[in-house]
């Protein structure tokens, strides 16, 4: 059974491979193909990656590195095959179809020429003065590398940059064009040209238009020369019209002999210019005396113009100009004193000589007295000056000369040589004895005088104003401003004693102030008692009485507390001993003086007797309160 079912099954599968098998036969005996290959025209190598299509119909093949195409099931028919691919020229060919058979349609491409091109064709300038660069791009749309150059013949293009090199596949490289407009037709205003870009194997082609302008010379004015000196003047121009394009040069051409130009001249001389209307220059190194002829020039594209005047002029010296400064380190003594100035201008020709006129009248002249600078020329010149006369009232110029003559200083500078007493001050003695007759006096010299002094000293005596025809002792120095101090032995003993420093110049002789010199006590012959003229102290009764017996002074030792009767005397005479507390005082009882006198004795106390020296009151005190002090001494007898 089984066998008799696969029997069946093979004979039904022959069956319908064999009607499958004549349908497809019938079908490709109605249809047809094309087939072929893209060559290269120049080689007849394969091309690979062409687009090949097929019309009509919509079907598309890219070929390989064979460079076959196929095209299969077409109906019978005209076909159109195209071919097209980067860098290459386009290919076309008709081709008719049979049905049941292939049509064989080989292609052969032609590759495109190697070549750079532009990526505008025109570049317009216009009429903008402003406007002088403008760029396009060239583009290298080939397969290799190449060498490109551009290639123009016109006056008005300054410069291309670049102008050649090699630009590499498939890039873009920019070129600038940069045109001088002065160069413009300004006739023929429309000016155009053309640029030339060219590679390996052709090239492309770009229009540079510009509007050209109208073209008119500059006009200069020649003006009067000014600051004419011995060998410089200064030229001045000015300019009427800049001139189309602007001018580029002026100056000024000169000579001797009427109207210079430039193949005429004994000289050029460009100006600097601003671009303002005038425009100025020195001239240098002129004759003196000589008589000059200038004109001015101006300079464009267009051309060389000179003004239509001319200006001369006579070359003659000009006078320096000096001022005087000062007048310092005056010494009256020695005559001398250094004089100060400055050159303001030399002159021209330069000054040969300068220094300094001085007289004791106003507006000394060269006729005077004249002291002269080492060198001459310009800038300050200082010159130390000895034996001027004393006690005068001295005038002093700066002077220069040259060959156009003396010039002075505007104003004078005044100065004395009258000479000047010096100062002198007495300070306080020390280390006074009165007993013994010796103390050490001090003074100091304020001012030294000019003349400085030439002695100095203290004089002294009992009257109350020395003078050095009194007592004299002289200090060591002199000429200086310093303090000194004399030790002297041989003062008037017991006395009130009057001093003061002096100093001396040639003018005569300077005192300080006066210094009294006065006993540190005085006599009371009525009562047999010498007074202190200061107190000692405000203290209780037995400080008091320790710090009398302590005293020393005037050499004494013997010193103590006054009895209550010598108090009461020394009160009487309160006004010439001088020192007392004679105002109440708030903060206690300093009018209150101690005696030595015991009054009693109360509440286990002491109590000593006292003085009010504001009135003559006598008071009760005990020891254990404050009261003021002074010393008394009994006198030998």
């Amino acid at each position: 059974m089984k066998q008799i079912f696969y029997s069946v099954f093979v004979l039904f599968a022959c069956f319908a491979c064999s009607k499958d098998s004549g349908m497809e036969e019938e079908m490709k005996s109605s249809v047809g193909e094309i087939v072929g290959t893209i060559g290269d025209k120049s080689t007849g190598e394969a091309v690979a990656v062409v687009s090949v299509s097929l019309s009509p119909g919509e079907e598309a093949f890219i070929t390989g590195s064979d460079g076959n195409f196929n095209f299969q099931n077409l109906e019978p028919g005209e076909y159109i095959v195209s071919a097209s691919k980067e860098f290459y020229s386009d290919g076309e060919v008709k081709v008719k179809v049979s049905a049941g058979k292939p049509t064989r349609e080989d292609m052969l491409i032609e590759r495109l020429p190697a070549m750079v091109t532009a990526d505008r064709n025109l570049l317009d300038f216009g009429s903008d003065a402003g406007l002088n660069v403008l760029s396009f791009g060239i583009v290298n749309r080939s397969y290799e590398d190449l060498e490109w150059k551009i290639e123009y013949d016109c006056k008005w293009i300054k410069e291309l940059r670049p102008a050649r090199g090699t630009l590499k596949y498939g890039k873009t490289e920019s070129v600038s064009v940069l045109i001088d407009r002065s160069l413009l037709d300004s006739e023929n205003i429309y000016n155009r040209t053309v640029l030339v870009v060219k590679s390996s194997n052709g090239g492309s082609e770009v229009e540079v238009r510009a509007v050209g302008v109208e073209r008119v010379l500059p006009v200069v004015n020649t003006l009067g020369v000014t600051k004419i000196a011995a060998m410089t003047a200064c030229l001045n121009a000015e300019f009427v019209d800049y001139g189309v394009p602007e001018y580029t040069e002026c100056g000024f051409v000169y000579h001797t002999e009427p109207m210079p130009t430039h193949e005429k001249a004994l000289g050029v001389l460009p100006a600097p210019s601003d671009n303002g209307w005038r425009y100025s220059c020195e001239l240098k190194g002129l004759t003196v005396g000589e008589t000059y002829y200038v004109r001015a020039y101006a300079k464009n594209s267009v051309g060389l113009v000179y003004s239509s005047n001319e200006v001369s002029f006579t070359t003659k010296p000009t006078l320096p100009e000096v001022t005087i400064t000062a007048v310092t380190d005056i010494d009256v003594a020695s005559g001398s004193a250094v004089f100060h100035g400055r050159i303001l201008e030399a002159g021209d020709p330069v000054c040969s000589e300068c220094g300094f006129v001085c007289a004791a009248s106003s507006n000394p002249t060269v006729d005077d007295v004249k002291v002269t600078a080492s060198v001459a020329g310009s800038g300050a010149i200082r010159i130390a000056v000895s034996g001027l006369p004393l006690d005068k009232t001295l005038y002093v110029r700066a002077y220069a000369l040259n060959e156009a003559g003396v010039a002075y200083s505007s104003r004078s500078e005044t100065f004395s040589t009258n000479g000047v007493l010096p100062e002198v001050e007495t300070d306080e003695a020390t280390n006074v004895n009165i007993l013994a007759g010796t103390a050490t006096l001090h003074g100091h010299v304020v001012s030294t005088g000019n003349p400085g002094y030439s002695e100095r000293g203290f004089v002294y005596g009992t009257m109350k104003e020395p003078t050095i025809y009194d007592n004299k002792i002289i200090a060591n120095g002199a000429g200086v401003k310093s303090p000194f101090s004399i030790y002297v032995t041989d003062l008037p003993k017991g006395e009130d004693i009057y001093v003061r420093a002096y100093a001396t110049n040639r003018l005569g002789t300077v005192y300080g102030k006066v210094i009294a010199i006065t006993p540190e006590w005085m006599e009371l012959p009525v009562i047999g008692v010498a007074v202190q003229k200061k107190d000692i102290g405000y203290t209780d009764w037995y400080s008091a009485d320790l710090m009398c017996k302590q005293s020393v002074v005037g050499g004494y030792i013997d010193w103590r507390l006054p009895t209550k009767e010598e108090l009461v005397t020394i009160y009487t005479e309160r006004n010439v001993i001088g020192g007392f507390q004679t105002i109440v005082d708030a903060e206690g009882y300093r009018e209150l003086y101690w005696s030595s006198t015991l009054m009693g004795h109360k509440d286990n106390k002491d109590w000593y007797c006292c003085v009010s020296f504001v009135g003559d009151g006598l008071y009760v005190s005990s020891v254990d309160v404050d009261r003021s002090i002074r010393c008394v001494r009994t006198l030998d007898k």
